[in-house]
């Protein structure tokens, strides 16, 4: 080889290597900026869940009980707190791979011995593993993320359905008598 092939290689390693870390950079950014989302709606979908139960004890010990409202609120609030759950695994610390490595890594022996472009190659191979593992972890806790925001939506509506068939049945009960 030429000595102008051996600068052309290490150019393009040493740009692969760095196109690495721009991606490991940018998943980073994009893992951070969701675990922020995550940890907001866990505390919003936490004290819904709260304000429910909260609602549902003080209907369930006032002068005039209404088991029904409570059974729906109580409802609709644990499904919030399965969605605050959710969110908290989501925004769980992990395992995540950044940019650099560690010194310790390219200062043996056989480092020290081999070719710039050869010790830029295994670097960016090591970059690919992590940002594969990455892309794993960030769809890992979207999906999380997903299912909570599923959940939280339905709440209501679930929370709403229990309290229409409590209603309904209690109706069904008092018109057709107890044999219902």
């Amino acid at each position: 080889m030429t000595r102008n092939d051996d600068e052309r290689r290490e150019k393009i390693a040493e740009t692969i290597l760095r196109q690495g870390e721009l991606k490991l950079g940018a998943q980073l950014s994009l893992a951070t900026s969701a675990d922020l989302r995550a940890a907001a709606l866990a505390a919003i979908f936490s004290a819904v869940a709260v304000a429910l139960f909260g609602g549902a004890a003080a209907i369930v010990f006032s002068d005039n009980p209404d088991l029904k409202l409570a059974i729906g609120a109580g409802v609709s609030g644990l499904l919030y707190g399965v969605g605050a759950y959710l969110c908290a695994l989501a925004c769980q610390p992990t395992d995540f791979y950044t940019v650099g490595n560690q010194p310790q890594k390219w200062l043996n022996d056989t480092a020290m011995d081999k070719e710039p472009v050869d010790a830029f190659l295994r670097e960016a191979q090591n970059y690919q593993i992590g940002i594969l593992a990455n892309r794993q972890a960030i769809r890992r806790n979207g999906e999380r993320l997903k299912w909570a925001l599923r959940i939280a939506w339905a709440s209501p509506f679930i929370g709403l359905s229990f309290l229409v068939f409590l209603v309904l049945y209690e109706a069904a009960q008092s018109y057709f008598g107890a044999s219902v």
